[in-house]
């Protein structure tokens, strides 16, 4: 098996079912996303201090447009 971490990136990641998500993931590097950066830094914040690898960034999946679809 390959030694680099895999990297799950959690829509959502910062609430609810995508926070629990995010939980699965604890040997792995994790993107958080979701609509607001206080929201994400916060959730961010918390995964670190639970052990798990994890960044974060706001985006809002609902204004992307998929052009290479």
């Amino acid at each position: 098996m390959d030694s680099q971490k895999q990297v799950i990136v959690v829509t959502g990641g910062a609430g609810g079912i995508g926070s629990t998500c995010a939980k699965t993931f604890k040997n792995k590097k994790l993107i958080i996303t979701d609509y607001s950066q206080d929201l994400v830094d916060r959730a961010v914040e918390q995964l670190k201090g639970e052990g798990y690898d994890a960044v974060g960034v706001s985006c809002d999946i609902t204004k992307m447009m998929l052009t290479n679809w």
